[in-house]
């Protein structure tokens, strides 16, 4: 039908605006901002928004194209909460808005 090839089309058109989005967001966070980051707070925040970039990549890739993209997320994620864990009281805005990210994570991925 002519409305399925559209669709199928449109979105393949709006993925592949999401994946140049996120591959120049990620880029600037594994070149620039964690390799420069050196206060505690802005590495877990800058691995955190890593982490989001690669599950908001994996909400729409296929099931054969999602677990390479699953797992850089979980290793960003835990690599925020490492580092967290170590540096941060439980109570930290940082801390807990990776718990939250983390946790929608695994439910939704």
């Amino acid at each position: 039908c002519m409305k399925c090839q559209l669709t199928v089309k449109f979105r393949k058109q709006i993925e592949e605006e999401l994946d140049r989005i996120c591959d120049e967001v990620l880029r600037l966070l594994n070149d620039v901002l964690i390799p420069k980051a050196t206060a505690d707070e802005s590495k877990v925040f800058y691995l955190k928004m890593k982490g989001d970039y690669y599950r908001y990549r994996a909400e729409y890739k296929d099931e054969k194209d999602r677990l390479p993209v699953q797992e850089d997320a979980e290793k960003a994620y835990d690599s925020a909460m490492e580092t967290a864990k170590a540096k941060m009281p439980p109570t930290h805005p940082n801390r807990l808005g990776l718990a939250l990210n983390f946790s929608v994570f695994y439910y939704e991925i």
